[in-house]
């Protein structure tokens, strides 16, 4: 379900950003001093992420990973995440992009925190093992979570019904056929792995080169540390004299097999 955003499959690619021209001074044309002195930026990158399910419609986590999920839960993507991307752009106005220059990536909570805009359930994302054993002078609700020893391995079970004294073994434990909405037979669901989302948010430096024509057109490339060299596009609109309190936005230019569907703005400083 991973799909590489701004900075995102563990911070690993180049970015190239593509700046074009609004006239700052009548007949001025634009060089690589267009863009020069400290910037910070902002830029809201889009994010999916994938909704796990009960049997009611109830969120109880995340499908990260290719783990097998409980019988009659689903999943569903959802791509209403935004990542938030700030930093700041040193240019030395001669095509570089210097010591400075760094990136935060704040992920969207969406991504890793359950959301009552999907009804979900007490335990939510659930973990394994949950941590509590289970008690039969406990009343459970759907969507509850427990430990229970099954031939003396400890086995982690979801409640899909509401109960009280009914163990998480033979009959009561959701099978295939079972296992369906508004089950019938079955009130225990065997969870096999934590359905945690993801947290793919991180920080670290940036340099790279740009190249700017006097009709304000240009291309600026950028390492983030750490990364694996896969570009990202950008178009910008920079005037063509840069000063203190220059804004220049930011628009997302998807590469094929680099997808990016982000867009923000860059300040100039100092």
């Amino acid at each position: 379900m991973l799909k590489c955003r701004w900075f995102s499959c563990k911070l690993s690619y180049w970015i190239v950003l593509a700046v074009a021209l609004i006239p700052g001074v009548a007949g001025a044309q634009a060089t690589n001093a267009s863009l020069t002195g400290t910037y910070t930026f902002v830029i809201g990158s889009g994010a999916d992420y994938s909704v796990q399910y009960n049997m009611f419609g109830q969120e109880v986590g995340f499908c990260e990973g290719s783990g097998q999920i409980p019988y009659g839960y689903w999943c569903q993507d959802s791509s209403k995440g935004q990542d938030v991307i700030t930093g700041t752009l040193v240019a030395d106005g001669n095509g570089n992009i210097i010591s400075g220059s760094n990136y935060t990536v704040t992920t969207d909570p969406n991504k890793y925190q359950c959301s009552p805009e999907y009804n979900s359930a007490p335990d939510c994302p659930y973990q394994v093992p949950a941590g509590t054993l289970w008690s039969n002078s406990t009343s459970y609700v759907v969507g509850d979570e427990i430990d229970y020893v099954v031939n003396g391995k400890t086995l982690t079970y979801q409640a899909v019904k509401n109960s009280t004294d009914v163990t998480p073994s033979g009959t009561n434990v959701c099978t295939a056929k079972t296992a369906v909405k508004n089950p019938v037979g079955c009130t225990w669901d065997e969870l096999y792995q934590s359905a945690n989302g993801s947290t793919d948010g991180g920080s670290g430096t940036l340099a790279g080169t740009y190249s700017v024509q006097s009709n304000g057109l240009a291309t600026l490339q950028l390492t983030p540390s750490g990364g694996k060299n896969q570009s990202v596009v950008f178009t910008m609109v920079v005037p063509a004299v840069s000063a203190v309190g220059q804004e220049v936005p930011l628009v997302a230019a998807p590469q094929l097999g680099n997808e990016n569907r982000g867009g923000g703005t860059a300040v100039r400083i100092q």
